[in-house]
């Protein structure tokens, strides 16, 4: 159990990775198209201010009449270079900080595909254990049945035999069946153990004679209906052994019993 508690915490942790770098993904790509968008508006306004820069330069040739102009002119250009600078000086440090996140992208895209590859493994580890553990789990509550059917055998076995009552003589009516005044003990039927008599009991079957009118499918039917750890069970024998039980051949039975395996025919 603490191996699967494990996997378990480890699946968990995968998981929170996994989504911490997702989320670190998308931050990446949300600062990559910001610094794309904002690598355009640098470009435009290069292209603005180039533009600009020229226009000042042809007008700058044409204004030869006024001193003032000239010199308000050169200002502009100045101004206008110096901006032009600052834009070079942006232009090249969002380069810089595109380049920045298309790396960190890429780191976060190769990350999240390691921690994909190792959440898909320890899911199907995880997977493989659960399945392993129902099994072993089932084989579990089988075995219990099991030991429990061969110690009530066991404990009956030098037990005097209790006169059969045949319900088949009973009238079939709507109402459930009332208890006979003194019913079969069921648990000497392999493959029934304390648990399954008393499921039986519940549905109506309280003698050997009973159960050897029921037919295996209505007795898987009822095993079914009871709970899953009683799905596992095979009656296939179950009528065949109460009818001899039911008829008092108890050599007979003993017989059966040992070719029998927890109750079902061996093949």
């Amino acid at each position: 159990m603490g191996w699967l508690i494990f996997l378990i915490g480890g699946l968990i942790g995968a998981i929170i990775v996994y989504y911490f770098w997702r989320q670190k993904e998308q931050e990446a790509r949300e600062k990559e198209r910001i610094l794309q968008q904002r690598l355009a508006d640098a470009e435009s306004e290069v292209h603005h201010l180039t533009s600009q820069l020229n226009g000042i330069k042809q007008q700058d040739g044409q204004l030869t009449d006024s001193q003032a102009n000239v010199q308000k002119k050169t200002e502009e250009l100045q101004q206008v270079t110096k901006q032009l600078s600052t834009a070079g000086d942006e232009l090249r440090s969002l380069r810089e900080q595109l380049a920045a996140a298309r790396e960190d992208t890429a780191k976060a895209q190769n990350s999240v595909k390691q921690r994909d590859e190792q959440l898909a493994s320890c899911q199907t580890d995880v997977q493989k254990k659960t399945e392993e553990l129902q099994r072993v789990t089932e084989q579990l509550s089988t075995a219990e049945d099991e030991l429990r059917s061969l110690r009530e055998q066991r404990a009956t076995a030098a037990s005097p035999i209790m006169p059969v009552m045949d319900s088949r003589s009973t009238p079939e009516t709507d109402e459930e069946p009332e208890p006979p005044s003194q019913p079969d003990k069921l648990s000497r039927i392999e493959g029934i153990g304390p648990k399954v008599a008393q499921v039986l009991n519940e549905n109506g079957i309280f003698t050997f004679a009973q159960l050897a009118q029921t037919n295996v499918s209505r007795l898987q039917e009822i095993l079914q209906e009871a709970g899953p750890r009683f799905k596992m069970i095979v009656p296939e024998s179950w009528p065949e052994q109460a009818d001899l039980a039911a008829k008092g051949e108890w050599d007979l039975l003993k017989k059966l019993q040992d070719e029998l395996d927890g109750g079902k025919y061996r093949r």
